[in-house]
């Protein structure tokens, strides 16, 4: 009887597993097409131009150039220029258009209100209560959900700046084109965030009520890179100083897509200007209502880039620069116009935009800085009587004494022509110009002859408009007195200047606020090329001020070292402290940080152009990709469980293998179908990951066994043998019991082993022995126009059908099984968030009714449960506790309603980080 228990068990237990083994098998997907999109354009790094020219020069020796390299790669490695901002805008919209190549701002207050007529039940995040409608900005009833982590000294784009009071406690309200309003009430040593829940978060100009400090008009909407632009969301206005704002009603139409200046009247306080893309419009109610009074033919691709008002008596004097058209003037508030430069005819290239500025101390003189289309200054106007005249002052002719006129709008340093056609980055003379991107002009308030004009960079005149000098370097070593960031879009004199020592002025710039007290009379400089003659000293005043603009972030696997590729502002770095520290110049893209060594760091600029950090990000000596191919921020990611193993797209997909080596080397696994890849998913480290895909495009797990069923039915017989010899054991330890315990003893053994055979579909191992993935796990690609692949045996399998068009902005491997894959879209008009069970042969959407139709940018499941799903947005952060039935949203106090471009995960403090995209990084501890 014994032995007939013992076998009968044996047989129970092999069986099982034979069966187990055996039951897992997947259908193959249909491939699907897509029209081809057109591709980004590609410009080639300047920093590289640089070094070739070093490399190229006869006249160095080979220790001479190796020193000037090592210059470049090591002090003035964070130099490589900041002259992207169009391709920044196309590779902005390009992820947002519909099919219709149109973005519906107008989704981002539905989805506002849609959001503030819930209430947050979150069961792991305290409940919030989300603010009226008609606020935009609500304390929640949970504090500190969220934790900021900054950049607050790095700032980021700033168009607007108002200032208000006295030296030393001036208020001063700043807006950035991706961050809302911010105020500090103490010169510029603390700020806050007065509009996180605002719909719209691009701010381009304010404007205070004549008379009444708390009344201030905030416009929305960048209107100056053509249809690259981001649209707006219409004028908002408070009454208490920034506490609450309501969104002007009047102005939720497409007239108000692109807020370019707002001025309030002078003789009215109730009489506000705009200038927008649509016309001149004009409100006599305190903005309850709005007319147009612009006259005359303008473009309705740019419109009106500028507008000034000037009191004369009772009446308002406007010009407004009409761009390819001129300058128009009104003497009467708008009733009439007539045209000072150009004609209604012009729709001159040479007219593109012009920037305006008043003497407040000599009415009647007023300046125009204008640039033609590609950027480059056409002219400086000055009037001296109203725009009755305005002849030209600065041309493009160089002179003696005028010779840098022709650089004011361009990159002085990789423009300026030295002689022979030879800039001082060793370049040729001529281009870097982007006058349709930071031009502004403004004329001291005590000195009507003394004019400011920011480019790149800032120069000033003293003789009334004719010549310029240079006042700051861009290019200088940050911690020099005259450095400013590069770009300036905003020059404003403090209310109490009077141009005596002390007197304080503001600078906007992509790098945030600074303030000079000696600007008006510190010497200039007529040297491009040297920087040591100049006297006038600047101040930043990013304290705080989180505006930056991330596009990607990577978390050390361990400790607080942090870095993250921004627009404008470089690849910044926090390891310690407050501050962050930027460790690569030139737009950032991409950034990771290997999981077995935090000195390992990798950092993108535009295109393909990885480095690698073997030292934390001191230096960026390896090459690890670098090409003129893919998206303008393009991705990469290295393989958490192999860090030697990274993955990038351009239209097609490449692995390397030794990327941690002195000279990494490509394989190309295939294409992607004629457009770029734009996110890449790979299975995250230290979590369970057991499958693999195999040749049959089938998902086989693979657990204790490789991914043949040949194989798996051996390894049967030493399971057998192994049970075997544990019933022999179980029957010698249970010869005192009872036969019926002895039974169910043996057959507890049996069958434990064999559901350990053949049922190992949760095993913790993260190698794939078989198929065609990596050795630690699938690999995902999903491209631009909607198109997703898996890699299988090295050769991309394509599995799309069900999926929309549009771009796919994240790719999402579940932390437990590599065939559960989360996709997200960024594109409007389309299902945002998308499911597969199965590695893409099905789909499934997860938007629901709570998923407003905005863009989506990444998606992050809790390994401690993986129900737990959290969802970036371009209004914050959306959060689901039912694998994504349900959504709200969890932008409590600390979170703003700001574009979430990434989330990143620290397995061991449990924190989940947001890197944005206006608002800098924000942290929450998941419980």
């Amino acid at each position: 009887m014994r032995k007939k228990q013992i076998i009968a068990g044996c047989f129970l237990g092999v069986l099982i597993a034979i069966v187990a083994i055996t039951s897992h098998f997947l259908n193959p997907v249909e491939p699907r097409q897509f029209a081809m999109l057109e591709k980004s354009p590609v410009e080639s790094s300047l920093l590289h131009d640089k070094k070739q020219a070093i490399i190229q020069n006869d006249s160095l020796n080979a220790k001479a150039k190796r020193k000037l390299i090592a210059q470049l790669e090591g002090k003035l490695k964070a130099k490589t220029p900041y002259d992207k901002p169009k391709q920044a805008q196309q590779f902005y919209r390009r992820k947002r258009m519909n099919l219709n190549n149109e973005i519906p701002v107008e989704n981002y207050i539905a989805a506002s209100s849609q959001f503030a007529s819930k209430v947050s039940l979150s069961s792991i995040i305290a409940p919030t209560i989300s603010p009226d409608n008609n606020k935009l900005f609500s304390a929640a009833t949970d504090a500190h959900v969220w934790t900021n982590i900054g950049p607050g000294n790095v700032g980021g784009r700033t168009r607007a700046i108002l200032v208000q009071g006295s030296n030393p406690t001036y208020t001063i309200f700043a807006g950035g084109v991706a961050g809302g309003v911010w105020k500090s009430v103490d010169s510029g040593t603390n700020w806050e965030a007065l509009d996180d829940l605002m719909p719209n978060l691009a701010v381009t100009t304010l404007a205070q009520e004549t008379g009444d400090t708390d009344t201030i008009y905030a416009g929305t909407g960048e209107g100056f890179g053509n249809i690259d632009s981001v649209r707006g969301a219409g004028i908002f206005k408070t009454t208490d100083g920034g506490d609450t704002w309501v969104h002007l009603a009047a102005t939720n139409s497409e007239d108000f897509w692109y807020v370019n200046k707002i001025v309030a009247s002078p003789n009215t306080p109730a009489t506000v200007y705009a200038a927008t893309r649509a016309g001149i419009f004009k409100s006599t109610d305190a903005g309850v209502s709005w007319t147009n009074v612009a006259s005359g033919t303008f473009s309705t691709n740019s419109g009106y880039l500028d507008l000034a008002v000037e009191k004369n008596g009772v009446n308002d004097y406007l010009y407004a620069w009409n761009s390819y058209f001129g300058l128009q003037r009104s003497l009467n508030g708008g009733a009439s116009w007539t045209y000072s430069i150009g004609t209604d005819a012009s729709d001159d290239n040479n007219l593109y935009r012009g920037a305006i500025a008043v003497s407040e101390s000599t009415p009647g003189i007023a300046y125009v800085s204008v640039s033609d289309k590609t950027g480059r200054l056409s002219n400086v106007y000055k009037t001296t009587d109203y725009f009755a005249n305005a002849p030209a002052i600065a041309t493009l002719d160089a002179s003696a004494t005028g010779e840098l006129n022709k650089v004011l709008l361009s990159n002085p340093y990789y423009s300026h022509d030295q002689g022979g056609g030879t800039t001082c980055a060793g370049n040729a003379a001529g281009g870097n110009s982007q006058g349709w991107y930071d031009n502004v002009i403004a004329v001291d308030p005590t000195n009507a002859n003394k004019v400011f004009i920011g480019g790149i960079d800032l120069f000033r005149s003293d003789d009334g408009g004719v010549t310029f000098k240079i006042a700051s370097y861009w290019w200088a070593n940050t911690a020099n007195t005259y450095y400013n960031h590069a770009d300036h879009h905003a020059i404003v004199f403090a209310p109490d200047y009077d141009g005596s020592a002390g007197s304080s002025i503001f600078f906007g710039n992509d790098g945030g606020v600074y303030k000079s007290t000696n600007a008006h009379d510190a010497t200039t400089s007529t040297s491009v090329c040297s920087i040591t003659d100049i006297g006038v000293s600047y101040q930043s005043l990013n304290n705080g001020y989180g505006v930056t603009q991330f596009y990607h972030g990577s978390v050390a696997s361990s400790g607080t070292v942090y870095i993250a590729g921004s627009q404008d502002n470089g690849t910044q770095k926090f390891d310690s402290g407050t501050d962050w520290t930027e460790i690569r110049g030139g737009d950032g893209g991409y950034t990771a940080i290997s999981p077995d060594n935090s000195n390992i760091m990798y950092s993108a600029y535009t295109y393909t152009s990885i480095k690698r950090s073997d030292d934390g990000g001191t230096t960026f000596s390896t090459d690890v990709a670098s090409s003129d191919s893919g998206l303008f921020i393009n991705p990469y990611v290295i393989v958490p469980d192999t860090p030697g193993t990274m993955y990038r797209t351009d239209t097609s997909l490449y692995r390397s293998t030794n990327v941690e080596s002195a000279a990494p080397t490509w394989t190309t696994l295939g294409s992607l179908g004629g457009n770029n890849g734009s996110a890449i998913g790979v299975p995250p480290k230290d979590y369970a990951v057991a499958s693999s895909l195999d040749s049959d495009q089938t998902i086989q797990y693979a657990g204790f066994f490789t991914t043949s069923t040949y194989w798996n039915m051996w390894y049967a017989i030493p399971v057998f043998v192994f049970v075997l010899l544990l019933t022999f054991v179980m029957h010698i330890k249970t010869k005192a019991i009872n036969s019926l315990a002895r039974w169910g003893a043996v057959l507890t053994v049996c069958l434990v082993f064999g559901f350990l055979a053949g049922c190992a579909d949760d095993s913790s191992s993260s190698s794939s022995s078989g198929g065609g993935s990596t050795a630690a796990g699938t690999v995902y690609v999903g491209t631009e126009d909607g198109r997703f692949f898996a890699l299988v045996n090295d050769s991309l399998v394509e599995r799309s059908t069900g999926l929309p068009a549009g771009y796919i902005s994240s790719v999402t491997v579940h932390p437990a099984n590599d065939s559960i894959v989360y996709v997200t879209f960024s594109t409007f008009g389309v299902s945002h968030l998308w499911k597969t069970s199965n590695a893409g042969v099905s789909w499934t959407s997860l938007d629901g009714t709570d998923i407003p139709d905005i863009p989506a940018h990444t998606l992050f499941v809790d390994p401690n449960d993986t129900d737990h799903l959290y969802l970036g947005t371009d209004l914050g952060v959306l959060y689901s506790g039912d694998g994504g039935s349900n959504w709200e949203t969890i932008n409590t106090e600390g979170m703003a309603n700001v574009v979430v471009e990434h989330l990143d995960y620290q397995h061991s403090t449990r924190k989940l980080f947001a890197f944005t995209h206006g608002r800098g990084v924000f942290q929450v501890t998941l419980p």
